[in-house]
């Protein structure tokens, strides 16, 4: 099987444990957070995880997958804070467009775009509240404390770790975990989005590698929007948009000559001009149809 389960698992459980080592350890840096996202690998491995676990966009995400590859910030590359608007039609769109969103945030904070930052705090603390997650801003003055700590890049990198687990748990507790799925699909698009234009601008070979092991994890977000379709029938339609992205990927002329038998190296892995270009245009439809 090309896609290996252990990369899924590796990544989605180093998430969590950086998340939660985030939260022990307050005065964390973001050069040891990034630290702890290499050393949680080996533990992440040892995890049995059977469940997919699926969370909300947070800079740390961003931080171990692109930081390190030389994700570049180009500007109104994310998403107007100007188009929060339109995202008024039901709690899929908005949740659809939380994810993007935060994504955004992840990128403008990681780059020191704080100007940009506290406008993509400001659209998702507006779509948490109609989501039902106001709280998860309140508590302990966060959105304020976010405000007041404009600058210090490991403070805020905290604080929005924090918002998300506080909205984890609101979902959780309201038995609203399909939006947590629906909100992560968002932001996946929007980061192979982002990774997909930079690395169109100075095709950092570095950032394709980070952008394939994205692909990789598609499979485990696919089983997490069909656990909850009874719940939300549209997880069916972005299932379907994400295969449309992985089908692309799989077809590729170095996935086709893969060991399906061994676990793929992505440092060895080389698309065409031609197949970047077919995956770059699919993505950049989807995520039109996603912001629209």
């Amino acid at each position: 099987m090309i896609y290996s389960q252990f990369k899924s698992i590796l990544f989605l459980g180093a998430v969590v444990l950086i998340l939660k080592s985030c939260s022990d350890e307050p005065k964390s840096t973001e050069s040891e957070l990034l630290v702890k996202a290499d050393s949680t690998i080996e533990a992440a491995v040892a995890e049995d995880l059977q469940e997919t676990t699926v969370d909300l966009p947070s800079p740390l995400q961003l931080a171990s997958i692109f930081k390190k590859s030389g994700l570049k910030y180009v500007g109104e590359i994310a998403n107007s804070p100007k188009n929060v608007t339109k995202y008024n039609g039901n709690n899929n769109v908005r949740a659809l467009n939380l994810g993007v969103y935060s994504t955004d945030l992840a990128y403008t904070l990681l780059n020191r775009q704080f100007d940009e930052s506290k406008g993509y705090l400001k659209v998702c603390q507006e779509i948490s509240t109609a989501l039902g997650l106001k709280k998860a801003f309140e508590t302990n003055g966060l959105a304020e404390r976010f405000v007041k700590n404009m600058g210090k890049e490991d403070s805020l990198m905290e604080i929005i770790a924090e918002i998300q687990m506080q909205s984890d748990e609101i979902l959780e507790e309201h038995n609203q975990e399909h939006l947590k799925a629906v909100a992560f699909a968002g932001a996946w698009f929007e980061s192979i989005y982002i990774a997909s234009k930079v690395y169109a601008t100075d095709k950092n070979k570095y950032l394709c590698v980070s952008l394939m092991e994205q692909f990789s994890i598609a499979e485990n977000i696919i089983k997490a929007l069909k656990a909850n379709q009874k719940k939300e029938p549209e997880c069916e339609l972005l299932c379907d948009d994400i295969n449309s992205v992985l089908s692309l990927f799989k077809n590729s002329t170095a996935i086709k000559i893969a060991n399906p038998d061994e676990d793929l190296d992505f440092s060895k892995i080389t698309l065409t001009d031609q197949e970047f270009n077919a995956l770059e245009k699919k993505i950049n439809e989807i995520r039109t149809n996603i912001i629209k």
